[in-house]
């Protein structure tokens, strides 16, 4: 029995000193795989790029872009400010050129915009009767887009007039980001050049910098001019001078009222050729009568010379027929004397 009981807690002492044993063994290779990793990860990973300043960088940059893997709305707001450049073009025609461009102007600078550009053709000092040509490229702000568009309409007869609109949101948004994360890794780097120890840490560093640096001013420039066109939408003008407006053709038009409004318009143009050639006519009139004295001095002068030669050529046959008629006598009278 002293036996037995021997050999049980014998067996009880081997088991716990086992259990012991394994729990240690897994405590030391748990800590050597821990201390393992984080060695790797410091050999691998510069002090600059820490995961505690990654996290931060890129918490920072969420915050500001408005995007952390998924979007995030602004406070206060349902839904991202959207960036929609707004462009029209317009052609019109007037038979008061000065006055619809005096409007133009008064309308433009109303609504606090400008004139990005402006040419006017036509009209020239050679020809004060061509008819002139406006190009105009106008800047308006958004808020006053709609009133300025309706507003040129009213200043003369609207040939054609076509709106664009491009959304420009997630590219706006993309720039933005780039740009947060750009200032991002220059700031880095301002502080690695800080704590480098040699020349050619320094170099590679001031290196880069310049590259981020350039990096920043183009996305810096790319912000602003795609806040310029979103802030300020762009109508393209174009005015003509006519002298007669181009009239609206009228829904719903018959066959004879066609026919008809062709048949003025044809008596019409018969109507302006013949004005044209009649003040074609008085304009040239100085000019057709030094023409006009000229073909009549040419032409007393060729009669003059006709006449004359005719007097030479009579003169000539009188001449030839008397001494031919004289020659037969003088022989008849020498044929008498015989």
């Amino acid at each position: 029995m002293k036996r037995a009981l021997a050999i049980i807690l014998t067996l009880m002492l081997l088991a716990v000193c086992l259990t012991g044993c394994s729990g240690q063994d897994s405590a030391n290779s748990s800590a050597q795989v821990g201390s393992g990793n984080s060695g790797s990860t410091e050999s691998a990973m510069p002090d600059y790029y820490d995961s505690d300043t990654t996290n931060e960088a890129d918490q920072e940059t969420a915050d500001s872009s408005g995007l952390s893997g998924v979007p995030v709305t602004p406070s206060g707001s349902g839904n991202l400010a959207e960036k929609i450049i707004y462009t029209a073009e317009i052609n019109m025609e007037t038979m008061e050129f000065d006055s619809a461009s005096e409007q133009i102007a008064g309308l433009v600078n109303e609504c606090g915009g400008f004139f990005e550009s402006s040419t006017v053709n036509g009209n020239s000092y050679r020809n004060q009767d061509d008819y002139r040509f406006a190009s105009f490229k106008i800047r308006v702000p958004k808020e006053n887009y709609e009133t300025v568009l309706g507003g040129l309409q009213e200043f003369g007869n609207v040939l054609y007039i076509n709106s664009y609109t491009e959304n420009i949101t997630s590219q706006y948004v993309d720039t933005e980001s780039r740009l947060t994360a750009c200032r991002t890794e220059e700031e880095r780097l301002l502080s690695m050049l800080e704590m480098a120890a040699t020349v050619e840490d320094m170099l590679a560093i001031e290196e880069r910098l310049s590259d981020v640096r350039y990096e920043i001013e183009s996305l810096t420039s790319s912000l602003m001019n795609m806040d310029n066109m979103v802030n300020y939408c762009t109508i393209d003008l174009y005015l003509n001078e006519v002298a007669r407006l181009t009239p609206v053709s009228e829904q719903g038009q018959g066959y004879w009222q066609e026919l008809g409004a062709g048949f003025k318009d044809t008596l019409r143009d018969i109507g302006d050729f013949f004005k044209g050639l009649f003040k074609w006519f008085i304009v040239a009139l100085p000019v057709l009568i030094i023409l006009a004295a000229i073909a009549v001095i040419i032409v007393f002068i060729v009669k003059k010379s006709v006449k004359k030669r005719r007097a030479i050529f009579k003169a000539n046959q009188n001449n030839t027929f008397t001494g031919f008629t004289d020659t037969p006598e003088e022989g008849d009278s020498d044929d008498g004397k015989n």
